[in-house]
């Protein structure tokens, strides 16, 4: 039987926010909330919410559809690691300025928005070796202004996505200290402008979405004191996602994004000094919205995050420009996310800061991470992920479920949306097994029916994966909680028939409780409307605990008390960490339990640990990739090497054959990922 959604569950649909970071000269959507000067920290990364794509996602099941998140994405290898960046780092941002300073010999970052959507206004420069904090003053707060280096020495800043919205104002950089610029002519204040040193004048040159013309975009040149339009023919469209300068040809080359109409996504354009052509070379890279470009060993590089099919189910590629054509390349080992780009003067290396704070380099054939102080001596040796690159894979989806099935040594993972936002479409109900090194995918007979945001567990005693409820589709297309309980045991699923079920549920957590050797059953966003259930193998029955907390994600840690629970919020509004013992839920006296809802969750048998993963900020709509761990005692935030991208609605699981956990999927709200992570 089933139970529709009732109508007040339907609010999430109209959340549907636009993601704040500016795919295109088109729009840009500025933070709100402005921050004074960041301090300096050790290392950013996002901020973290808990488990419960079915919470902060699939409580947006319904309304434009039905809720639920997926995944998307690829990677690369098995694991060549590196040493992750540890002193000075610049905070994780999106939307950052770079540009190479070969005056001083540097390449300088300025301002950004932070996970949590906060604008910046801090200046970094980097040596070739290590970032530094530059002294504070200059430009307000901002995201994605462009900078070039500039002809007069130094690097020019203009415009970017301020507080009050598009900025105007130019800025020039002399090695020390910023000093804003009147010059007599500007180009219009635009939000996301795109700019790069153009050899051929000796200039830098500028590109923005201007209302007052009849070409989408205008272009300009800076010469070191004033900016001059440059009538042209031809111009790119208003989607230009990317722009630099040609270390080979001495020209500039534009990429257009995903965001264009038609075929105007993805088109190269090349600017000689006096006008703009567009190229038609024999291959090109795929439209995308935010990819890293820059001049790199010699060469114009593109990398994006995007994974490429053609190359692999994980294959990020990393695109070269001969002059004349794109080479495709598929390196072992990639940046985790694009970022903010520019050519490294010291070395001619491309230099990437991914979103989540990581410095990346191309050095014509590889990439790797970007030297920084070492960690001090008598540090424990360090945890790291590393993404995995199987022959095939399941479609990227959000919501999915994944478990651990003990029994026989296998991943089995289920369901889920195919929707970045984790509505419909769904992903069919397709079965997959993860053997430790391949995805496989099974046809059983029946199976539950496709679903995003349902729940499982495996039984230890009755060696069976026990899945419940989730939201899908009834025969006439509307949202449906499902109430039905399923088991797996190796080679097909079975529908339970008991006498009594808990309510069909949008939000809903389950694990097996080692002490009462029964699956307990966690539904309701709320300690008013949450109810506590078992399952026995064959009947649910619905327990009476004195205490109930709020909704969380469960997960069964045998060394640190048997079943647990991690909550983004408690009954004070202060995320909190729960046991379940003797029929009851016990508030645990814990620090740092991660504030985040949509997070993957998992026990790590051989550290004796719970790792979460991931999720998404209070606010919503801003994902995290930060790694906390539980020891029983306390939460810590890791900072381990090459760290999935952002995401929230990803899957988690002990990965029965090995030390370690697999991560699968996720969203970060504008696509899905259908990569596959391994964590020691």
């Amino acid at each position: 039987m089933t139970d529709p959604l009732d109508s007040d569950e339907r609010w999430f649909a109209h959340l549907l926010a636009s993601i704040p970071a500016p795919a295109s000269l088109d729009s840009w959507t500025p933070a709100v909330t402005t921050h004074p000067r960041p301090r300096p920290r050790r290392r950013a990364r996002l901020t973290p919410l808990a488990l419960a794509l079915g919470v902060a996602v699939l409580v947006g099941v319904v309304g434009a559809g039905l809720g639920v998140v997926l995944p998307r994405r690829g990677g690369t290898s098995p694991a060549q690691t590196a040493n992750a960046v540890i002193a000075g780092m610049p905070p994780a941002r999106a939307g950052a300025a770079m540009a190479a300073d070969p005056a001083h010999h540097r390449v300088l970052l300025f301002a950004g928005r932070t996970p949590g959507g906060v604008l910046l206004g801090d200046t970094w420069s980097w040596d070739g070796h290590r970032w530094s904090r530059e002294p504070l003053g200059g430009p307000p707060v901002r995201a994605a202004a462009a900078m070039a280096a500039d002809p007069s020495g130094g690097v020019v800043l203009f415009g970017g996505a301020g507080v009050t919205g598009a900025l105007g104002d130019t800025w020039r950089w002399d090695g020390r200290s910023w000093t804003a610029m009147h010059p007599s002519a500007a180009p219009p204040a635009t939000p996301a402008p795109l700019m790069a040193a153009d050899p051929a004048t000796r200039s830098a040159l500028l590109v923005v979405r201007d209302p007052n013309s009849a070409a989408p975009v205008s272009t300009w040149s800076w010469d070191g004191h004033t900016w001059a339009r440059r009538p042209t023919t031809a111009a790119p469209p208003s989607c230009a996602a990317a722009m630099a300068a040609d270390p080979g040809s001495r020209r500039v080359l534009l990429m257009t994004g995903r965001s264009c109409p038609g075929v105007a996504g993805g088109v190269t354009w090349s600017w000689d000094g006096q006008a703009w052509t567009a190229l038609h070379p024999a291959a090109s890279p795929p439209a995308v919205d935010r990819p890293a470009l820059g001049g790199g060993a010699g060469r114009l590089v593109l990398f994006s995050p995007e994974p490429d099919p053609a190359h692999g189910c994980s294959a990020r590629l990393t695109w070269t420009w001969d002059g004349a054509t794109w080479s495709a390349h598929a390196p072992p080992v990639s940046p985790p996310s694009a970022g903010a780009a520019a050519t490294d003067p010291g070395g001619g290396a491309l230099l990437v800061l991914t979103t989540s704070g990581e410095t990346w380099r191309w050095n014509g054939a590889a990439w790797d991470l970007g030297e920084a102080s070492a960690p001090s001596q008598g540090t424990s040796a360090p945890t790291l992920w590393s993404e995995r690159a199987p022959a095939g894979c399941p479609p990227a989806r959000t919501g999915a479920v994944m478990v651990t099935d003990e029994a026989r040594h296998q991943v089995l993972l289920l369901g889920g949306s195919a929707s970045p936002l984790g509505q419909v479409p769904l992903v069919p109900g397709d079965t997959w097994i993860w053997d430790g090194s391949t995805w496989t995918q099974l046809h059983p007979g029946p199976a539950p029916p496709a679903r995003g945001g349902a729940v499982a567990a495996y039984d230890p005693l009755h060696s069976v994966v026990v899945l419940y409820g989730g939201v899908g589709l009834d025969d006439k297309g509307a949202p449906v909680a499902f109430d039905a309980t399923w088991t797996w045991n190796g080679s097909a699923w079975k529908r339970q028939a008991p006498k009594t079920a808990p309510p069909g549920q949008r939000l809903a957590s389950m694990a097996w409780d080692p002490g009462g050797r029964t699956v307990i059953l966690l539904t309701g966003a709320s300690p008013q409307s949450a109810q506590t259930w078992s399952w026995d193998g064959a009947e649910w029955t619905r327990l009476h605990p004195r205490t109930t907390p709020p909704f969380g994600s469960l997960v069964t840690a045998p060394d640190l008390g048997g079943l647990l629970l991690a909550s983004p919020a408690g009954p004070d509004g202060q995320p909190s960490t729960w046991s379940w013992a003797g029929g009851d839920w016990h508030r645990l006296a814990v620090a740092g339990t991660p504030a985040t809802s949509g997070a993957a969750i998992a026990y790590e048998p051989s550290a004796h640990r719970v790792v979460l993963v991931g999720g998404d900020c209070p606010a919503g709509h801003c994902p995290t990739d930060a790694t906390w761990t539980f020891d029983g005692h306390s939460w810590i935030q890791l900072h381990p090497a090459g760290a999935p991208p952002p995401r929230a609605g990803a899957t988690l699981a002990a990965d029965p054959t090995r030390a370690a956990l697999i991560l699968f999927g996720g969203t970060d709200f504008t696509r899905l990922w259908g990569d596959t992570w391994v964590f020691t």
